[in-house]
């Protein structure tokens, strides 16, 4: 890879025509990076049901009183509590989604939608000693995970344990079994009801409590919990590492922890001269550059551009972005180049990068 390739390279994708925009196409660099990048290497889920064992055999029961309010209630909040016994994989979890179903056997019903903000925490309270207070059980890690509208597909003549009605988490909720605080879930449904009553179960390892009305603060009792199937992602350590050594450029950046803002800095450039920065999934051991001492680490497979930048009136540059936190990201690793355009085209060292936590 040599200079005129990364030059006809960006000519491409346009990237030339942005060299003296001061860094404009740069604010959404770390966005642009996932959003590109996660395509090709995203995660999968992983699916298990709480409570635990039911993701091809019904719960057995049903409740008006949860999401499912059948014919019943328009107004609920309520709040599911499940020991952290349920979860096969008592390490650091990320649940990206959540789903529910109508009780299997039901009839057919049409297609529809709920408005809903869900929470999870990691409860204060074990499942079978909850307080009647909604607040008293949420943890100090509570996070609104979804709030917006679920719409639901229309199910032919009969309900089965295939029906789940998914809700993708807009806020992945990073949980740990193993630090003994049980799971809570809470639904606030201020309006509107669901087709069925959905499946439930009372003979595991939860409780819960509810109230009918979506601005109470405190509720009732109950053993019936829904059967609820989640989708988790492995949870990986951010991380990063220096490749190679640059000619005439640094490059440096913060770890890539999910959700927080990242900084990346580029220092050794011409004062107000114009640069790149390009990316690529892992890459090899390196290839020569145009000059001797210095590696291109880019997978020239799956390369790309971020965008363009120019350096301030000392030769530096640096930007300060938030990631996402989007489970698809979480564990991509990737590589980050950048080079300056000039009369002695300059190209830094590598930036190695794990998203995580």
């Amino acid at each position: 890879m040599d200079v005129e390739l990364i030059r006809a390279s960006a000519d491409d994708l346009g990237v030339t025509s942005f060299l003296n925009e001061n860094g404009v196409s740069m604010k959404s660099v770390f966005a642009s990076l996932a959003v590109v990048v996660m395509s090709q290497f995203a995660a999968a889920q992983t699916y298990q049901t709480l409570p635990t064992g039911y993701l091809t055999t019904t719960g057995g029961e049903d409740f008006t009183h949860f999401i499912g309010q059948g014919n019943d209630y328009n107004s609920t909040i309520s709040q599911s509590v499940y020991d952290t016994s349920n979860f096969a994989d008592q390490g650091l979890t990320t649940i990206s989604s959540i789903a529910f179903r109508a009780k299997p056997g039901s009839s057919a019903y049409a297609a529809g939608s709920l408005p809903m903000t869900i929470k999870m925490s990691s409860s204060t309270r074990n499942y079978n000693n909850l307080s009647n207070s909604f607040a008293t059980n949420r943890g100090a890690d509570v996070v609104t995970v979804f709030n917006g509208t679920v719409s639901y597909p229309a199910v032919g003549s009969t309900t089965t344990v295939n029906d789940w009605v998914v809700v993708n988490l807009t806020t992945p909720f990073i949980f740990q079994p193993s630090l003994g605080r049980d799971l809570c879930i809470e639904i606030t449904k201020c309006s509107g009801k669901f087709a069925r009553t959905i499946d439930c179960d009372d003979d595991g390892a939860a409780e819960g409590i509810h109230e009918h009305s979506c601005t109470d603060t405190s509720g009732h009792g109950n053993d019936k919990v829904p059967v609820f199937r989640i989708g988790t992602h492995t949870t990986c350590t951010a991380a990063k590492s220096i490749l190679g050594a640059g000619c005439g450029l640094s490059f440096d950046g913060t770890l890539p922890l999910m959700g927080q803002l990242g900084t990346l800095s580029i220092t050794g450039g011409d004062p107000f001269g114009p640069g790149i920065i390009a990316f690529s999934g892992p890459a090899n051991m390196g290839s020569p550059w145009i000059y001797s001492g210095c590696n291109v680490y880019l997978d020239l497979a799956s390369v790309g551009f971020i965008g363009s930048f120019n350096f301030d009136a000392v030769g530096n540059y640096s930007l300060t972005a938030p990631l996402p936190n989007d489970p698809f990201v979480e564990c991509l690793e990737t590589v980050l180049q950048s080079c300056q355009f000039g009369h002695v085209p300059l190209i830094s060292n590598a930036l190695w990068l794990r998203f995580g936590h």
